[in-house]
Protein backbone atom coordinates (compact mmCIF):
# COMPACT_ATOMS: atom_id res chain seq x y z
CA UNK A 1 0.00 0.00 0.00
CA UNK A 2 1.69 3.10 -1.01
CA UNK A 3 0.50 5.98 1.77
CA UNK A 4 1.53 10.01 0.47
CA UNK A 5 0.98 12.20 3.71
CA UNK A 6 -0.48 15.40 3.04
CA UNK A 7 1.06 16.98 5.97
CA UNK A 8 4.76 16.07 5.92
CA UNK A 9 4.76 16.77 9.84
CA UNK A 10 2.03 13.78 10.25
CA UNK A 11 3.85 10.56 11.84
CA UNK A 12 3.42 7.56 9.12
CA UNK A 13 0.54 5.42 10.02
CA UNK A 14 1.68 1.76 11.51
CA UNK A 15 0.69 -0.95 13.22
CA UNK A 16 2.10 -0.28 16.96
CA UNK A 17 2.49 -4.28 17.55
CA UNK A 18 3.12 -7.10 14.50
CA UNK A 19 0.05 -8.99 15.11
CA UNK A 20 -1.65 -5.20 15.15
CA UNK A 21 -4.61 -5.75 12.87
CA UNK A 22 -4.62 -2.30 11.68
CA UNK A 23 -2.53 0.86 11.09
CA UNK A 24 -3.19 3.65 13.24
CA UNK A 25 -4.13 7.08 12.20
CA UNK A 26 -3.85 10.52 13.41
CA UNK A 27 -5.87 13.68 14.08
CA UNK A 28 -4.30 16.25 11.25
CA UNK A 29 -5.78 19.11 13.18
CA UNK A 30 -4.21 22.59 14.27
CA UNK A 31 -5.73 22.60 18.15
CA UNK A 32 -7.81 20.78 20.47
CA UNK A 33 -10.80 19.71 18.76
CA UNK A 34 -13.79 19.37 21.57
CA UNK A 35 -16.25 16.92 20.56
CA UNK A 36 -19.36 17.43 22.79
CA UNK A 37 -21.94 15.37 23.57
CA UNK A 38 -24.09 14.21 20.38
CA UNK A 39 -21.61 16.21 18.44
CA UNK A 40 -19.74 15.07 15.08
CA UNK A 41 -16.76 16.53 13.11
CA UNK A 42 -14.89 15.30 9.89
CA UNK A 43 -11.21 14.88 11.22
CA UNK A 44 -8.98 14.39 8.50
CA UNK A 45 -6.00 12.10 8.65
CA UNK A 46 -3.47 13.88 6.88
CA UNK A 47 -2.99 10.72 4.38
CA UNK A 48 -3.80 9.84 1.07
CA UNK A 49 -3.65 6.31 0.13
CA UNK A 50 -3.19 3.56 -2.65
CA UNK A 51 -5.05 0.49 -1.21
CA UNK A 52 -3.93 -2.19 -3.75
CA UNK A 53 -6.80 -3.56 -6.60
CA UNK A 54 -8.44 -6.72 -4.82
CA UNK A 55 -7.91 -5.13 -0.98
CA UNK A 56 -10.71 -2.74 0.64
CA UNK A 57 -10.05 0.06 3.87
CA UNK A 58 -12.18 0.05 6.41
CA UNK A 59 -11.66 3.08 9.51
CA UNK A 60 -12.52 2.08 12.74
CA UNK A 61 -12.30 4.08 16.38
CA UNK A 62 -9.05 2.73 18.66
CA UNK A 63 -10.27 0.93 21.32
CA UNK A 64 -8.95 3.46 23.70
CA UNK A 65 -11.41 6.54 21.95
CA UNK A 66 -13.82 3.72 21.19
CA UNK A 67 -14.48 3.03 25.26
CA UNK A 68 -14.60 6.36 25.51
CA UNK A 69 -17.78 7.16 23.34
CA UNK A 70 -16.01 8.28 20.05
CA UNK A 71 -17.09 6.17 16.95
CA UNK A 72 -17.51 6.71 13.42
CA UNK A 73 -20.67 8.22 12.64
CA UNK A 74 -21.19 5.69 10.35
CA UNK A 75 -20.07 2.92 11.67
CA UNK A 76 -17.28 2.41 9.76
CA UNK A 77 -15.92 4.26 6.56
CA UNK A 78 -14.95 2.01 3.44
CA UNK A 79 -12.06 3.13 1.52
CA UNK A 80 -12.18 1.54 -2.40
CA UNK A 81 -9.03 0.63 -3.67
CA UNK A 82 -9.91 3.50 -6.39
CA UNK A 83 -10.05 6.35 -4.48
CA UNK A 84 -7.18 8.69 -3.86
CA UNK A 85 -8.24 11.46 -2.04
CA UNK A 86 -7.83 12.29 1.75
CA UNK A 87 -8.95 10.40 3.87
CA UNK A 88 -11.25 11.58 6.70
CA UNK A 89 -12.87 9.92 9.53
CA UNK A 90 -16.55 11.19 10.05
CA UNK A 91 -16.21 11.08 14.10
CA UNK A 92 -19.14 11.40 16.86
CA UNK A 93 -19.50 11.47 19.93
CA UNK A 94 -22.34 9.44 21.46
CA UNK A 95 -20.99 9.55 25.27
CA UNK A 96 -22.84 12.04 27.91
CA UNK A 97 -19.62 13.86 28.92
CA UNK A 98 -17.20 15.74 26.31
CA UNK A 99 -14.43 14.23 24.49
CA UNK A 100 -11.16 16.03 23.06
CA UNK A 101 -9.03 15.18 19.81
CA UNK A 102 -6.12 16.58 20.18
CA UNK A 103 -3.39 17.39 17.29
CA UNK A 104 -1.24 14.45 16.17
CA UNK A 105 -3.21 11.75 18.21
CA UNK A 106 -4.10 8.28 17.15
CA UNK A 107 -7.57 8.39 16.73
CA UNK A 108 -9.10 5.62 14.50
CA UNK A 109 -7.35 2.79 12.80
CA UNK A 110 -7.04 1.43 9.10
CA UNK A 111 -7.73 -2.34 8.66
CA UNK A 112 -6.71 -3.36 5.12
CA UNK A 113 -9.10 -6.77 4.12
CA UNK A 114 -8.73 -8.86 0.84
CA UNK A 115 -12.00 -8.71 -1.07
CA UNK A 116 -14.46 -11.79 -2.70
CA UNK A 117 -13.95 -11.27 -6.23
CA UNK A 118 -15.88 -13.88 -7.46
CA UNK A 119 -18.80 -13.84 -9.21
CA UNK A 120 -22.59 -13.76 -8.09
CA UNK A 121 -25.48 -16.18 -9.44
CA UNK A 122 -29.03 -15.41 -8.65
CA UNK A 123 -30.94 -18.74 -8.00
CA UNK A 124 -34.81 -19.50 -8.48
CA UNK A 125 -35.60 -20.56 -5.32
CA UNK A 126 -34.47 -20.44 -1.66
CA UNK A 127 -33.52 -23.97 -1.74
CA UNK A 128 -30.79 -23.51 -3.87
CA UNK A 129 -28.88 -21.58 -1.38
CA UNK A 130 -26.13 -23.74 0.05
CA UNK A 131 -27.63 -25.76 3.08
CA UNK A 132 -25.62 -25.10 6.46
CA UNK A 133 -26.43 -26.76 10.13
CA UNK A 134 -27.51 -22.79 11.46
CA UNK A 135 -30.08 -21.89 8.46
CA UNK A 136 -31.99 -19.30 8.84
CA UNK A 137 -30.85 -19.19 12.82
CA UNK A 138 -30.11 -15.11 13.33
CA UNK A 139 -29.76 -13.45 16.00
CA UNK A 140 -28.94 -15.27 19.28
CA UNK A 141 -29.26 -18.76 17.43
CA UNK A 142 -25.87 -20.09 18.13
CA UNK A 143 -26.27 -21.14 21.97
CA UNK A 144 -24.34 -18.48 22.95
CA UNK A 145 -25.54 -16.76 26.09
Amino acid sequence: MQIFKTNPAMPTPSRATLDSAGFDLYADIDEPLLLPQGASFLIPTGIMVAIPRGYGGFLLPRSGKGSKGMMLKNTMGTIDSDYRGIVYANTRNYEVKDLIIEPMERFCQLVIVKLYEGDTEVVDSEGELSATERGHGGFGSTGHK
